[in-house]
């Protein structure tokens, strides 16, 4: 059995050589592999306090 304070670790660890190579792909062929989106939301909104929304 894994202890429970080495599992995020451990399961990371596992992880880590596909982060690379998407690192190393993203950067090979220099396009972005998960673009950034755009909000198109409505803009310039003032903030309500929770206390005072409905």
């Amino acid at each position: 059995d894994i202890p429970d304070d080495l599992f995020i670790s451990i399961f990371a660890l596992g992880r880590i050589p596909g982060w690379t190579l998407q690192c190393v792909e993203q950067y090979k062929d220099n396009i972005l592999l998960r673009p950034l989106t755009e909000y198109i939301g409505e803009m310039d909104l003032e903030y309500t306090p929770i206390e005072q929304r409905t």
